[in-house]
């Protein structure tokens, strides 16, 4: 999966702090608008003929999903907890996520 579009950001604790603050719903200059981001992974899962589905990002992209999915998420725990690498089942029928291996 494509990850969200956003400038190049050289400093890891500095693009930490604007990943945690666009997670939280902040629009940031030059960064794809999250309504954007969700809704280009929404189409891509929905044109797979599956029951199940990996998808596979930096993170950012699929914590908007499951901050979707998963009612009450915390977006920047979760994205903070994110292992590289990590891989989590999405249960949409209960919505949960449960952290597969690790």
């Amino acid at each position: 999966m494509r990850e969200v579009a956003h400038p190049w950001v050289e400093d890891p604790e500095a693009l930490r702090a604007l990943a945690i603050r666009y997670l939280d719903g902040d629009q940031l200059p030059g960064w794809e608008p999250t309504t954007e981001a969700l809704q280009r992974l929404a189409e891509r899962l929905m044109k797979c003929d599956a029951v199940h589905v990996a998808a596979v990002s930096h993170g950012t992209v699929l914590t908007l999903y499951a901050a979707a999915t998963i009612d009450g998420l915390d977006v920047a725990r979760y994205w903070s907890r994110l292992e590289m690498p990590d891989a989590w089942l999405v249960n949409i029928g209960d919505r949960t996520l449960t952290r597969v291996g690790s």
